[in-house]
Order: C-alpha cells, then sequence, then structure tokens
C-alpha cells in the first residue's frame, strides 16, 4: 500500500475515532506540551530520525480530505532573476505549477525572514528586526515575549495538526552559540559551524552533532532524502523546510570573502553571464543626492559585480541539483502528487544598483524573490500577478493542512493564503498594499527606542519609505521602474517639482502606512484599500 493510501485509511480512522468522541485537541494556544527535547537527545538521534507521535487531529480537521504533505525550500539573498540558473526548478515547479512573478520578502534580510516564516508574523510582532543587536537574530527570537517564539511557531501548529515536521539547513544567526530547541520540530537540524564555508558544515543532528563530508548542498539534500523516505513510512502528512545557504556570501577561516563558493563541479560554469544589474539605469546611479545620505556610496566596479554574479550563480547549481534529488525522491516514494512543493528565498540582492551591493535596501531588486509552487488541485504552468509576500506563506501551509481559520481568528499569522490564487481564484483575499520594513544595529536608530533602518508601504505601482533618520522616498515604478527619481526632497519629504502632481498619491501612502504600521493578524495586515490614485487626480 502506498503512504499516500495509508493516510488517507488513517483519515478514516480518525473521523471514526471523533465520532466516537475519542478525538480531541485543535490548534493549541501554546503549542503541544513534549518532554525537554534536549534530555532526550540521545534516544532521538537513533531515529526521524524517529518521529515524534504528533498529537491527535481535532474532528474539524480528521473531517477533511487528506491533506498535502508541505515542502518549503528555501536560499539566502537569491532574486528572481537568479533563477536562470535554475533550469531544473523551474522545470519541475514553475512548468508544473505556479510562478508568482510578483512575489515579495518585505522585510528583505535573513533573520528576519526566517522568523516571519517560522512565526507567520512581521517584524514588529514577533521581534526580530535585525541580524544582530538587540532587536535581531536567534537571541531575539528566542528571548521574545519570554520565549513566545520557543514555545509556538509553525512547527507546532503544523504538528498539532497532524504533521510530522523537520527541519535542515540554516537558521537564525547566533543559535549555533545557544541551541535552544523549541517545541514543534520532530527533526531538528540547523547547521551549527562552518555554515558558510559550504563544506564540512556542523549539523545539530537532533541534539547529536555531526560533521558530514561534502558541499553543503550536496549534504542537505542527503539528509533531506533521509527524512522523507521516513517521514513517508508514517501514517500522517509531513512538513519539511531545507534552508539553504546559497549564493549568500562564504567563508574562508571564518572570514567572509565576499563571494559565495561553488561546488568544484560547477566552478567553470556561467563563464559569460552578465548581471541584469549592468543594463539599468539605476546601475552606478549618476546623482544619488535623492537618495538617503547613508545610503550614498561610491560607484561599484562592472568587474567585481559581473565576477560576484557569476559566482552567485555557480553556486546555485548544487541547490538546483539538490531540488531535482528532492522530487524525484518524492516521486519514487508515491508522494509527489499529495505534496506542496514551495521555493523562494528570504531576500534578493543589489548588485550595483543605487550603487549598493547587498540587501536591507528598500528596492525591488532587494524585495522581489523567486517565488514558485506546485501542488494538488494547484493551477500548472501559470505566472500569477498576484500580491504574493512570503509573510503569506505559513498562512498557505496552515490553511492546506486545514487550520488557518483557526490560526487566523487568533491573530497568529499576519499573511493570507496563497492557494486560492494558486488555483486561479479570482477573488484572493491578498492586500494590494504591502508593509515594508527593515531593521538595524545602529545607534541613532536604537536612541529613538526602536530598531528600524526604515518602513514603508509598497503597491503593484508606488514605493513610499521613510528611513530612521527621517529622510523619505517616492517612487512611481510605472513611469521609473528602476526607482532613480524620488519624487519628494529626500529631506523634507515635500513633492519635488517633478512630483507636484502626486500629492493625492503622497496624502494616500501616508494613510496606508499609519494603518499597517502596527498590524495584527490578517485581517488588519491584509487590509484591502481599493484602488490608489492616478497623479493629478
Amino acid at each position: 500500500m502506498l503512504p499516500s493510501s495509508r493516510r488517507a485509511l488513517a483519515s478514516v480512522c480518525l473521523l471514526l475515532a471523533a465520532l466516537l468522541g475519542v478525538t480531541g485537541g485543535g490548534l493549541s494556544a501554546g503549542g503541544a506540551e513534549e518532554p525537554d527535547r534536549r534530555q532526550a537527545r540521545a534516544e532521538q538521534a537513533r531515529d526521524v530520525r524517529r518521529p515524534a507521535a504528533a498529537p491527535a487531529a481535532a474532528p474539524a480537521v480528521a473531517a477533511k480530505q487528506r491533506r498535502p504533505n508541505i515542502v518549503l525550500i528555501t536560499t539566502d539573498d537569491q532574486t528572481d532573476t537568479d533563477m536562470s540558473a535554475m533550469p531544473r526548478t523551474r522545470r519541475l515547479l514553475g512548468d508544473k505549477g505556479v510562478d508568482f512573478v510578483r512575489a515579495i520578502s518585505p522585510h528583505p534580510l535573513c533573520c528576519p525572514a526566517r522568523a516571519s516564516l517560522l512565526t507567520g508574523q512581521h517584524a514588529h510582532n514577533n521581534g526580530v528586526e535585525h541580524n544582530d543587536g538587540p532587536y535581531g537574530g536567534w537571541d531575539r527570537f528566542r528571548s521574545f515575549e519570554e520565549g513566545v517564539h520557543l514555545r509556538r511557531n509553525l512547527g507546532t501548529y503544523l504538528q498539532d495538526a497532524g504533521y510530522t515536521t523537520g527541519f535542515i539547513g540554516k537558521m537564525l544567526n547566533g543559535y549555533a552559540a545557544d541551541r535552544r530547541r523549541p517545541r514543534g520540530w520532530d527533526l531538528w537540524d540547523p547547521t551549527l559551524g562552518r555554515t558558510y564555508a559550504f563544506v564540512d558544515t556542523d549539523f545539530e543532528n537532533d541534539g547529536d552533532p555531526e560533521t558530514p563530508k561534502g558541499y553543503i548542498a550536496d549534504v542537505m539534500a542527503d539528509r533531506a532524502d533521509r527524512f522523507l523516505r521516513r517521514a513517508s513510512e508514517r501514517d500522517r502528512p509531513f512538513f519539511l523546510w531545507a534552508s539553504h545557504v546559497a549564493p549568500h556570501d562564504g567563508t574562508v577561516n571564518g572570514r567572509f570573502i565576499g563571494e559565495p563558493i561553488p561546488a568544484p563541479r560547477h566552478r567553470d560554469l556561467h563563464r559569460k553571464a552578465k548581471p541584469p544589474s549592468l543594463k539599468r539605469s539605476s546601475f552606478n546611479e549618476e546623482d544619488v543626492s535623492d537618495k538617503p545620505r547613508y545610503l550614498r556610496r561610491r560607484t561599484a566596479s562592472r568587474k567585481d559585480m559581473t565576477h560576484l554574479h557569476r559566482q552567485r550563480l555557480r553556486s546555485l547549481a548544487a541547490v538546483d541539483e539538490a531540488n531535482a534529488a528532492m522530487l524525484r525522491r518524492l516521486k519514487k516514494l508515491g508522494e509527489l502528487e499529495d505534496t506542496l512543493v514551495v521555493f523562494t528565498s528570504d531576500n534578493g540582492f543589489l548588485l550595483g544598483e543605487h550603487r549598493l551591493r547587498g540587501k536591507n535596501f528598500p528596492y525591488e531588486e532587494n524585495l522581489q524573490v523567486p517565488l514558485l509552487v506546485r501542488g494538488p488541485g494547484l493551477d500548472r504552468g501559470v505566472r500569477s500577478t498576484a500580491p504574493a509576500s512570503i509573510v503569506d506563506l505559513p498562512a498557505t501551509f496552515l490553511d492546506a493542512a486545514g487550520v488557518w481559520e483557526t490560526a487566523a481568528q487568533r491573530r497568529r499569522v499576519d499573511g493570507a493564503s496563497l492557494l486560492p490564487a494558486a488555483r486561479g481564484a479570482e477573488s484572493t483575499g491578498l492586500s494590494g498594499t504591502a508593509l515594508v520594513q527593515a531593521g538595524t544595529s545602529l545607534a541613532a536608530a536604537r536612541k529613538k527606542g526602536h530598531g528600524w533602518l526604515f518602513r514603508g508601504v509598497r503597491t503593484s505601482r508606488y514605493t513610499y519609505v521613510r528611513h530612521h533618520t527621517g529622510e523619505v522616498e517616492l517612487y512611481d515604478r510605472d513611469v521609473d521602474p528602476h526607482q532613480v527619481r524620488n519624487l519628494v526632497h529626500v529631506g523634507s519629504g515635500k513633492l519635488t517639482r517633478r512630483g507636484k502632481e502626486y500629492a493625492d498619491v503622497l496624502a494616500e501612502l501616508k494613510r496606508r502606512l499609519r494603518a499597517l504600521d502596527d498590524c495584527r493578524g490578517s485581517k488588519q495586515c491584509e487590509k484591502a484599500f481599493g484602488p490608489t490614485p492616478d497623479p493629478g487626480s
């Protein structure tokens, strides 16, 4: 009997038990109580290794048709245009599913993005605004509101819904120094040391650390394969998050070298590739006087950006192979057609646009990320322009598991499910206005009693941002797609001569930012504002 058939039979058994009044529970307020995992590490290390028994499914959940498995695959610092280096992923996910071509990471930095995926919340609700400092990293995640995220997170939500859960790969910065295991994860296998060395990386291995030899994407493919084989033998669905490191900068002897490290077999790929940034009017932007002072840099080297771009593409080749291997395994197990598979990145990356390199900026190349989704009942080979965000992914997973409405009612998730959009529904429930924000460890921001670098709103046409310095930016991306003409005076925020027709637009975007800057729950954070005014209206 195939695993999917076994789980279908299990669902019938759960339903019968529910009718007899045997089953109980649901999405609990604090996540399922479980033993101290650190005390049980030796036993757990022998098996998902031997998955812990999940709580009984609630009657409402058991009554549903069999819920899909869920696999989330993430990369680190990948732009949407970098998908050119991942033909297998495009073929297996994009051609067989939905490509959300306007997807963004609204908090474009490693730790805040991962915290949003772990909690389903924006940074002002989950507390993780940056990678380090008092508002950043794993330390902030584990200590926020007396450790609420260790007790309640995406893992506990799905485990409570009857899923076997697993995490493999890069966690929030600083995890290795603490190693406090959150509840909700049957397999807990984040990287520890040498995460950015790309080879011989240390893994948590369910509390029994080990250092498998080899290139990190290959090692992660092997570890994911082991989880899928063992989890598919269970009579319940599974959730796996594979968190890759590429194309993040790599390290040699513990020091960052300014570029990722490709697998040896891929070092000669993309020898003629050129970064798309070179053709943009924003590359080495001629006049940056309309940008905030703290963002004004010297021009970038075309040669250096080209080399970096090629190294980034080369590092993604192993991830592309790992993705293909994972889907092959799902197919061999008879699970692929019953699995929701999602591929995305934590943030984009600037390669010389506006003279900048990196992330944590409010510009399109930094906000936009790839987002490919395939799964049962979803459209195939479709390019969706729905306003998707990675904050919507936890809501999507909970919707697939049949428990999103409960979580939404308790205001535990800020996003909205992408499943209606992925099924081609005309009404998706997704807001056309996204809160975009970034944190900082700069003392200038902390003196003001917060850790924000900038906060703003983004619609399908406009970007409006207020920086911690008081400086302001407003762009009409329909007429200025590369954001080189700020429509307000950066220092005062008053409209420029070119922007004089945007008075109503500016007023409306300010209103939306006020409405969203402390939003909580999907009803508030996915608020429908209606159309934005046209210039001169």
